[in-house]
This record gives structure tokens, C-alpha cells and sequence, in this order.
């Protein structure tokens, strides 16, 4: 654990979480189960899953992933900085016809039936899938 503190400490997340996770994973293989726990308790009090929804964002921001972008920031917790760029990418968003963004913008907007049509047609869509999937059971059967 001592590589994975060094690079928490010197603000490595990728590489920090290597190393948590190597020597949590050997430290279980090993039955070292209160090792494992130590270190899993240790690593989820750190600034690395923080860090790493940043870096995802930053990535997601350079490749123009608007989906991840918006994860990122709901996983950051950054509500307002969500609603800004929500707004901001709202021509990009109704292009995309990506029904999780478009009901996002309904809601940040305030557009009740923007978004009970979406959640509707999301729920038909579900219950078409779940149909499908029994017909598919039945016939291998």
C-alpha cells in the first residue's frame, strides 16, 4: 500500500487506485480479510473516486461526450454547474436524440410534459422489451 499513498499523495488517482486495488485484491486472495477491509475503508475515505469523476469529466469534455460529462457532474454532486451546462448544450442535447439527456433538459426546464412523455415512452418501451423477452423464453422452452 505504500506505492498506492505515494501516488494518492502526489495526486496520481489512476495510479493510486492500481495499487489500493492490487494489494486489497492480493490481501483477499490471501484470507486477509481484515487487511482487505483496512484498506478498502482507507481507500474509500480518499479523494480518489472524487478525482477520478474530475478526470472523467475533463476526458469526456475533450472528446465531446455529452453523456459522460453529464455523469460526471451528477456523480460530482455539482448540481448547478449540471443545470448550466445542460442549458448551455441544449441545441446539442435535442440533436442527439438521447432520451436521458432530453428528459434531463425537460426537467431542468421545468417541462412537465416533456418529460411525462419521455418517462411514458420509456415505460413502453420497457414493457415491450419484458414482452419480447417472454415470448423469446417461451418458444426456447
Amino acid at each position: 500500500m505504500f506505492l498506492a499513498r505515494i501516488y494518492r499523495y502526489i495526486a496520481n488517482p489512476k495510479e493510486s487506485l492500481k495499487y489500493y486495488l492490487k494489494g486489497i485484491s492480493e490481501a483477499f486472495k490471501e484470507n486477509n480479510i481484515f487487511t482487505t477491509a483496512f484498506y478498502l475503508r482507507e481507500l474509500a475515505s480518499t479523494e480518489i473516486t472524487e478525482n477520478l469523476f474530475r478526470i472523467t469529466l475533463i476526458e469526456s469534455k475533450q472528446n465531446g461526450d455529452l453523456w459522460w460529462q453529464v455523469r460526471s457532474l451528477q456523480e460530482l454532486g455539482w448540481d448547478t454547474e449540471l443545470d448550466s451546462f445542460i442549458r448551455e448544450n441544449k441545441i446539442q442535447i435535442l440533436a442527439s436524440n438521447d432520451l436521458n439527456l432530453i428528459k434531463l433538459l425537460a426537467q431542468i426546464e421545468s417541462n412537465k410534459k416533456e418529460y411525462r412523455d419521455i418517462v411514458l415512452k420509456e415505460a413502453k418501451t420497457k414493457h415491450l422489451f419484458a414482452d419480447t423477452k417472454i415470448e423469446v423464453m417461451k418458444q426456447d422452452s
